[in-house]
């Protein structure tokens, strides 16, 4: 998940990937390496609007993705 997305917290992360991403990520690659008896995937839509109603306090600030990225 770091590859993708941004660590907000030790187990929370912010990915903006459009649906499709999304679901290729979780089902082929996260979700594997899972322990599903204990661990748990989850995923939160937010909306252009939703994003600009965050309140946010301390660091770091809402992600917002790089123009590229190089992997």
């Amino acid at each position: 998940m770091e590859q993708r997305c941004q660590r907000v917290q030790y187990s929370v992360f912010e990915c903006p990937l459009d649906e499709e991403t999304l679901t290729g990520l979780m089902e082929n690659r996260w979700v594997k390496v899972l322990n599903l008896s204990e661990d748990s995937l989850r995923a939160y839509p937010l909306t252009r609007t939703a994003k600009k109603q965050a309140k946010i306090y301390g660091s770091p600030p809402l992600y917002e993705p790089p123009d590229y990225l190089i992997f």
